[in-house]
This record gives structure tokens, sequence and C-alpha cells, in this order.
């Protein structure tokens, strides 16, 4: 399935990406996917396991998960070794209009995987 079939074009993430942006320049199809592949470029292996959900209401559905992968190396500021496993939770919220996704809030601990990164 083609990304452009379920996220709309004004799609918009609020979230604290890792570099302590907002996530306000994540637009699209295209800024999620770039996005996600910024995070799979350190963490190649990533996996998600889902731990509540999705719970649904509505235009609403949520889910709490757990992350694991294996750094790779490359994200700014880490002190870690590649080959550390880093694992964190967090909780997704999507909002779907017309059978597309148009917001995505992330709240993942992200203090966890500086730290396990060594990155603070």
């Amino acid at each position: 399935m083609n990304v452009d079939a379920i996220v709309a074009p004004a799609f918009r993430v609020h979230a604290a990406p890792p570099d302590g942006g907002d996530g306000s320049g994540i637009h699209g199809a295209e800024g999620l996917v770039e996005w996600i592949g910024q995070l799979r470029s350190v963490i190649p292996d990533l996996r998600f396991t889902v731990e509540v959900g999705p719970v649904v209401n509505g235009r609403y559905a949520s889910a709490r998960w757990t992350a694991t992968g294996t750094y790779a190396g490359g994200f700014p500021g880490a002190k870690a070794a590649p080959g550390t496993v880093v694992t964190w939770t967090g909780t997704d919220t999507l909002r779907m209009e017309h059978g597309r996704f148009v917001e995505y809030w992330v709240n993942a601990d992200t203090l966890s995987l500086l730290t396990q990164l060594r990155a603070l």
C-alpha cells in the first residue's frame, strides 16, 4: 500500500523529537516517511510491540507501545557504542478524516532513549 493512500497531504505531527524540535516541520506523507527514515538510519532494526490498544473512539485511535532496537551510530551527540540495544515506550494517537490520517500525536519517553544513547 502506498503511504499517500493513508496519509493526507495536510498531515501534521505533534511530537517532541529527540533532536529537540517540536515536530511542526513534519508535513504530509513525504515528511512522515523522511522522519521515520531518520530514526531508522540510527536504529535500523527498530521494532514496536503494542502493549495496549489500539483504542478507537470515533476518528481517533491510540496505542501504547514499547520500541526496541540496536543503535547503529550516527545520532548527533550520542556517546553510546554502536551495537547498544535501546528500549523505550510511548503512546501514539492518530486522527482520521475521509479515511486518511491527518494528525499524529506522539508521546514517547525520549528522556529514556537519550539517556541510553548517552546523548544528554
